[in-house]
């Protein structure tokens, strides 16, 4: 028997949100950019901050907005003056 147009509206509303939210920048920002200590960790990636005197964020399209405020939330108020954060 076939499955209730409504039932299957909902299935396809989920399986939709549920791409949406895997590709939402300012998660995946978040997961991928953490400071830990004297270092930027930026996927994996190790950055000592003692040898850093500014940091530019270059960014467009749709998800920009939520990758800059990911990127601000991640650095903090101190660093983001400490290291003269500028973006684009």
């Amino acid at each position: 028997m076939p499955r209730p147009a409504d039932d299957l509206r909902r299935d396809a509303l989920r399986i939709w949100h549920a791409g949406v939210d895997a590709v939402r920048s300012r998660r995946l920002v978040a997961e991928t950019l953490k400071v830990d200590g004297p270092d930027l960790l930026i996927a994996g990636e190790r950055i000592e901050l003692a040898g850093v005197d500014r940091i530019a964020v270059v960014g467009a399209g749709k998800a920009g907005a939520g990758m800059a405020a990911a990127v601000e939330k991640a650095l903090g108020p101190g660093l983001l003056e400490e290291k003269q954060v500028t973006g684009w």
